[in-house]
């Protein structure tokens, strides 16, 4: 299972977990050229794109370079801050993510090891060591299955109903200090 955003799914976590193993492949192609993920809102599912220079759209997810020439970093925090404003851990870990992304990155897997450093503890997976691993590892799907999937509450869950597959963030901005829980 290849890694496709820098804020996977709660369900790509959940086979992570379950594997025991945060070793990730910086070498990986993934078939998206464009680097997304998703957050839930009172509309549905918002997928928020991080722009990437042209000339690196081809190379290992890991190494592709992030475009600051679009304002990309507000458009997130706005559209965060719109979806989980109200969520009831939002701004405990808000401007903890959004100082990674005003460190500016120079590429993904920077993103990706810089944002997981700072979540991680929260989400109670520090004692899991984050590792590139050279090699291909073989894992399960990243969709679970229904019957696997634990719901949490969401802050429009009341208007749409519970949303699976959302960022690991939407998983940390609702339950805060509690998520911990969700992975037992």
């Amino acid at each position: 299972m290849f890694i496709d955003s820098v804020f996977p799914s709660v369900e790509w976590y959940s086979n992570r977990i379950e594997a025991q193993s945060f070793g990730i492949n910086p070498n990986e192609n993934t078939p998206h050229s464009v680097h997304h993920y998703q957050i839930a809102t009172a509309q549905g599912p918002q997928t928020l794109i991080i722009p990437l220079v042209k000339d690196t759209k081809n190379q290992p997810w890991a190494y592709r370079k992030i475009s600051y020439q679009h304002k990309w970093i507000k458009e997130h925090q706005n559209a965060l801050q719109t979806a989980y404003g109200k969520s009831p851990f939002f701004e405990f870990y808000d401007y903890k993510i959004f100082q990674v992304w005003k460190n500016k990155p120079e590429n993904l897997g920077e993103l990706f090891i810089q944002t997981a450093q700072v979540i991680h503890p929260y989400l109670g997976l520090g004692h899991l060591i984050l590792e590139w691993a050279e090699s291909e590892i073989k894992e399960k799907q990243e969709k679970t299955s229904p019957e696997n999937k634990k719901n949490y509450p969401q802050v429009f869950s009341d208007v749409i109903g519970f949303l699976p597959h959302m960022s690991i963030i939407d998983l940390l901005f609702n339950l805060g200090p509690e998520a911990p829980e969700h992975w037992i």
